[in-house]
């Protein structure tokens, strides 16, 4: 079923496959944060998405100009870039923008309990993922490991520091997940899912790469380690939406 837009003044925030999932959130939570500030009307799209079958959110059905704005700025806040879009989106036309800027300020209460209706998932997705998981302990910590897009993509092997930095750090009742599979499988003393990696910037539907945020929004700490000198970014607005304690053992 879709839903005509027949707002004036409306804006459609569109979760698109490149950049990645935890980039459209930072974006879209932008939007959000600039949507208070001016008042206009906001419409969320996921039918562009890997994930957009997952998701209850009716898809978006209009006919407007799009923008894709993305600003590629990871390690700092720009406030010229939030001006640029702010400005931009004061204007009075009905756009379609994608953008993975970054948030303003601290994300307040509002923003993340909208976020989290967002991604409230169809009933039979919820129960495969909670079947998937139902082994799991209740209470535990998750371990992410992000061994980079060299080993994802061209599925390398991974040398062993890796294992002993984990035997180093891991806790009781502890899962892990990776964007290694050959790191997965080395894996023997924590709850750890087979299912291939896939990064979400791909036009490869996988509801196994749903697992993973699946399991990030249920944990009780993630605890990650990047070869990168960012957390990614999966994993890290997927916990602060969720207000899931986030430690970087890198260190």
């Amino acid at each position: 079923m879709n839903v005509l837009l027949l707002f004036y003044n409306m804006k459609v925030f569109r979760f698109v496959n490149d950049p990645g999932f935890g980039d459209n959130i930072r974006g879209l939570i932008s939007i959000l944060q600039i949507q208070k500030i001016l008042k206009f009307e906001l419409k969320v799209d996921f039918s562009h998405h890997v994930f957009g079958n997952f998701f209850q959110h009716l898809p978006v059905e209009a006919n407007f100009k799009q923008y894709n704005l993305f600003i590629y700025s990871d390690f700092k806040h720009n406030y010229n870039d939030t001006k640029m879009l702010t400005d931009f989106l004061s204007n009075d036309s009905d756009i379609i923008i994608s953008t993975n800027i970054r948030p303003m300020e601290e994300i307040d209460e509002d923003i993340k309990t909208y976020l989290k209706n967002l991604f409230e998932l169809k009933p039979k997705v919820k129960k495969y993922l909670q079947e998937k998981i139902s082994m799991l302990p209740e209470n535990y910590h998750l371990f992410h490991y992000r061994l980079g897009d060299d080993i994802l993509i061209n599925k390398k092997k991974v040398n062993d520091k890796y294992l002993q930095h984990f035997k180093t750090h891991k806790k009781e009742n502890t899962v892990v997940i990776s964007d290694s599979l050959s790191f997965k499988e080395i894996i023997d003393d924590a709850f750890v899912f087979l299912n291939t990696p896939t990064h979400t910037n791909s036009n490869e539907e996988n509801i196994d790469t749903l697992v993973d945020f699946f399991l990030i929004t249920n944990a009780k700490s993630v605890n990650c380690y990047s070869i990168y000198d960012w957390i990614s970014n999966f994993v890290f607005w997927s916990s602060i939406v969720y207000d899931i304690p986030l430690f970087n053992i890198k260190h």
